[in-house]
């Protein structure tokens, strides 16, 4: 039995992986314990593991001269946090998945001297994974090669893919089998929410609506645009061919994913594995703002494998989502199989078993 902790920024592309890890360990009778911070805290305190919070700050989100200052601060804070809890837990290994969390933990394993993992789900490697990739002792990747990975690297690292939550592994993908019945569209705003979505999907529906389409809406946003959503959504409630149902967080999102033919949503590493594994499906824009733009290189490797359509969120966002929905409603049932089947092709099912076995074995 080895004594794990995995650290991972509080972000679904960070912490969903890690909690998949984290069972997997588990049935192999490892203690682990997983250290994050605020943003997940709800959601983790139901799934029956250990866990520890700190507080964590990234010294690039803020362009203020003042903030910058209190994030360092914060980060010595953490820092110091990590410190107590490593020195309490004493793990065998340490597991960094990105985010700032990881990196007070990760620079105080590398000076108490514990050996630790690089695992980085992006297709492009991590700010706080490509610090500490060279005394890493392994590094999984859940892209083959991501950029900025480097070339003295290469020796130790190995490419297994996104790990997914086993929740997934049972959903089949339903086909939408006749336009005249309801066709259920997923909006996913992923772990953060995405205001943009909220804009612009009600003014593309609109049309859809008016072209007699039959049109199911499951839309995830942030919880701030819920009373706005609903506003915009209640002007088509008298149509007979729509219905709709909005929700914050939802920590079972599998209920909805069961009922959908196509969902549209940012490009978290997360999000992208759990909808490829189950064959799904789907029009990706990626958030502009995402640090080294990995959010869009993610959603490429999608669209150049023909298993997505891809939107840039510009000034013709609109008129490009509707478009690209329009051909989906009129694509044939084959062409819409061969994506979900591109998607299943690109996923490697035994991610979990390769990283388990590989800290089972240390």
């Amino acid at each position: 039995m080895k004594k794990v902790l995995l650290a991972a920024g509080g972000t679904g592309g960070h912490i969903f992986p890690m909690v998949s890890l984290y069972k997997g360990l588990e049935v192999s009778g490892n203690s682990i314990l997983l250290v994050t911070d605020n943003r997940v805290e709800n959601y983790i305190k139901n799934l029956n593991i250990n866990f520890k919070i700190i507080d964590a700050s990234s010294p690039y989100k803020d362009k203020n001269i003042i903030k910058k200052i209190l994030n360092i601060f914060l980060i010595l804070k953490s820092s110091i946090q990590s410190f107590c809890i490593l020195k309490k837990f004493k793990p065998d290994l340490v597991i960094g998945c990105g985010g700032y969390v990881s990196f007070s933990v990760l620079a105080i394993s590398k000076i108490l001297k514990i050996k630790y993992i690089i695992y980085e789900t992006n297709s492009v490697m991590g700010r706080v994974n490509k610090f500490f990739s060279k005394s890493a002792l392994k590094i999984f990747t859940g892209y083959k090669l991501p950029i900025g990975l480097k070339n003295e690297n290469f020796f130790k690292t190995e490419f297994i893919g996104q790990l997914v939550r086993k929740n997934f592994f049972k959903i089949s993908y339903f086909i939408p089998q006749n336009l005249n019945n309801f066709f259920n569209l997923m909006i996913l705003g992923g772990s953060q929410g995405a205001k943009i979505f909220s804009k612009v999907v009600p003014e593309v529906l609109g049309k859809l609506l008016n072209e007699k389409y039959k049109i199911n809406i499951f839309h995830q946003c942030n919880e701030n645009d819920i009373d706005f959503l609903k506003s915009n959504y209640s002007k088509f409630t008298n149509s007979f061919n729509f219905k709709y149902e909005i929700f914050s967080f939802e920590p079972n999102i599998e209920k909805f994913y069961e009922k959908t033919n196509l969902v549209i949503c940012r490009a978290g590493s997360s999000t992208l594995a759990e909808l490829s594994i189950i064959g799904i499906p789907f029009i990706t824009i990626p958030l502009p703002s995402s640090l080294d733009n990995h959010q869009y290189l993610n959603a490429k490797y999608y669209a150049d494998n023909e298993c997505a359509y891809l939107i840039n969120q510009d000034l013709h966002i609109e008129k490009n989502l509707y478009l690209t929905l329009k051909n989906f409603l009129t694509s044939k049932q084959d062409d819409i199989k061969q994506k979900s089947n591109n998607l299943q092709n690109l996923h490697k099912f035994d991610s979990l078993k390769v990283f388990t076995n590989f800290i089972n074995k240390i």
